[in-house]
């Protein structure tokens, strides 16, 4: 009887000869980031080697009969020879110290550009001090070229040798202006008539079906964006009750609160976008582990084309840990979204529920 032939799956670095072989991936993605500086994508859990046997002295002396193939520490390929091995690991390269951009950000004749390479250098040189995403998402965030900016500069959760308060300060000033987000309102007595309207429902003087008309009204008589805006007020009004609700489910939430808001805040007036709720980005089934709670997608001729706005939501209750870590999938989710399609900007937001 012919015995079968068992692949070992062996884990090796795919840049040096150090150590003949590691016991898991793990290890082998943190003497890549130690030894060559390079961040490696880590593998999903539920992604496992099929047909082969982990290379260990156990297995060599049980399968006499077998061949080692080399093992990817982000994937689950698996290769003859070293060489082969490194070619492929090359795309799987999260981040390296030699990851940089040519185009320099001037604020206030500080070179932004190059005190963030020298704060994401820091970062991933001292990577093992930073691993608790809850005190150090910042540091987290610039290795992956995240830099996040944000009103109140005073955290120091950014040391002050890469970015003092002040220059925070100056940053975030820059965005705001540059983005024009202080745009004077052109009808104040629209805004006016809004603010009645709601006024007047708040105090019990019209029924919720009486507001939401009078919204309707006044979103007709206007043009996007105005008009979404309104839209979206409206569209909330039905799951506000002046009740001593418990706390919500993560699904009443999005479904009772974000989602209309959102569906009509972006997708009312645009034949184009599709707002929905998702776990899970079932457009590419190689990213779904990918995991954002919301999405906004563009369609192009009748056919998916990109995502321009995604979202994550939490329970009140939930822990701050959990909070951060949303925030910083949000980021990263973002940062991917912008690249993969040449975009300008993606649009994101965090609910958190009361």
């Amino acid at each position: 009887m012919e015995t079968k032939t068992v692949i070992l799956a062996k884990n090796v670095c795919p840049y040096c000869d150090e150590q003949d072989s590691y016991h898991d991936m793990t290890r082998v993605r943190q003497h890549v980031h130690r030894k060559h500086n390079i961040i490696l994508l880590s593998r999903s859990k539920s992604q496992k080697v099929k047909n082969s046997k982990p290379y260990n002295d156990a297995n060599i002396n049980a399968f006499k009969k077998h061949v080692i193939q080399l093992s990817c520490p982000s994937c689950t390929l698996l290769f003859d020879q070293k060489q082969q091995l490194r070619a492929h690991v090359d795309q799987h390269v999260c981040f390296s110290l030699e990851d940089s951009r040519d185009d320099s950000w001037i604020v206030c004749s500080e070179n932004v550009s190059e005190r963030f390479q020298q704060f994401r250098r820091h970062c991933i040189e001292n990577g093992g001090k930073y691993v608790d995403v809850d005190r150090f998402f910042n540091h987290l965030l610039s290795i992956s070229s995240i830099l996040v900016i944000q009103k109140r500069n005073e955290y120091q959760s950014i040391p002050a040798l890469y970015f003092p308060p002040l220059l925070l300060k100056n940053l975030y000033n820059e965005l705001i202006q540059q983005l024009d987000f202080k745009k004077k309102i052109d009808n104040v007595d629209l805004i006016m008539s809004i603010k009645d309207t709601l006024e007047q429902l708040k105090n019990g003087d019209i029924e919720i079906l009486d507001a939401r008309i009078t919204l309707l009204s006044l979103a007709k008589t206007t043009v996007d964006p105005t008009r979404s805006v309104i839209l979206a007020v409206e569209a909330i009004l039905p799951a506000i009750r002046d009740l001593n609700i418990e706390a919500i489910s993560e699904h009443h939430l999005a479904a009772s609160y974000i989602r209309p808001f959102v569906q009509a805040l972006f997708s009312s007036s645009r034949n184009n976008n599709v707002s929905h709720c998702s776990n899970t980005r079932l457009i590419d089934n190689k990213n779904i582990d990918k995991r954002p709670d919301y999405q906004i997608d563009i369609y192009d001729q009748y056919c998916f084309s990109y995502t321009t706005g995604i979202g994550e939501i939490k329970v009140k209750n939930a822990t701050n840990r959990l909070k951060v870590i949303d925030f910083y999938r949000l980021a990263t989710l973002a940062k991917e979204t912008l690249r993969n399609n040449n975009l300008n900007g993606v649009i994101c937001f965090q609910a958190i529920g009361k």
